[in-house]
């Protein structure tokens, strides 16, 4: 079994505000990481209406506690936003993924470590210039991805540690330390970019295999009442677990 997985982040937080997050208003920061850096946050299945939180689902989840800097007075990237605001709403829409910046984007260094203390030290504007990393929310991400100013890049999540222990002990990783939405973001972020980006070969696969291997093992009792395994479970697989054990919906981090 494979306990805690090197660079693992801890479960997010249950919130209520998914309309705190946004380009406008600044989005939730991470500690300074390199590029395919970590993945926080939580996510889930479609819904529709905007990231404002569909009536009747369940309520998003944000990455741990954090400061948000203030909003930034620059408007070219509003109707970028509007438009995603405006698209099917994924749950997996306010996991953060790490980014590189193509072109200069004015009034985001709070969102790349690097600018930010830059900017904090009066060494640069307000600016993000090419090559800096940027840690965007997922339907930001793809909003710019689709505008050619950045470059989506895969989390540490999904790099060949953690896919290698999925190979090898599919039911032993700890995928909820990493996202309570681990398969739907993989697959999410293998649709978008092209394999030769992806940080494996045939991660779609493996993904997908794990994700196949998970149920069976939850189907034949494999996963105990343990409360230690089962907050390995990623969202689904607690809910495949309850409704096994209690025949009643689980609610996760949303309850």
């Amino acid at each position: 079994m494979l306990g805690d997985e090197g660079g693992s982040l801890g479960s997010a937080e249950a919130s209520s505000n998914f309309n705190e997050f946004s380009f406008s208003n600044g989005g939730p920061l991470t500690q300074d990481n390199e590029v395919g850096g970590p993945l926080r946050g939580t996510a889930g299945v479609r819904l529709g209406g905007p990231p404002g939180g569909p009536p009747g689902g369940p309520p998003g989840a944000s990455s741990q506690s954090q400061t948000l800097p203030p909003p930034s007075q620059d408007l070219w990237f509003r109707p970028i936003e509007a438009k995603a605001l405006a698209e099917d709403f994924l749950h997996i829409d306010h996991e953060i993924v790490p980014c590189r910046a193509l072109v200069e984007l004015r009034g985001l260094s709070y969102l790349s470590p690097t600018a930010r203390e830059e900017y904090a030290k009066n060494l640069r504007p307000d600016v993000v210039t090419p090559g800096d990393t940027l840690q965007l929310l997922l339907f930001q991400a793809r909003s710019l991805l689709q505008q050619q100013k950045v470059q989506l890049l895969f989390p540490a999540a999904f790099g060949p540690t953690v896919v290698d222990a999925l190979q090898k002990d599919p039911l032993g990783v700890d995928l909820a330390s990493h996202s309570l939405f681990y398969f739907e973001l993989g697959e999410e972020l293998c649709r978008l970019l092209p394999e030769h980006e992806w940080p494996h070969p045939n991660l779609q696969a493996i993904l997908q295999q794990a994700k196949r291997q998970r149920r069976v093992g939850l189907a034949v009792g494999a996963f105990s009442r343990d409360r230690k395994i089962l907050k390995r479970l990623t969202f689904e697989e607690r809910d495949t677990v309850n409704a096994i054990e209690n025949s009643r919906p689980f609610m996760g981090p949303f309850a």
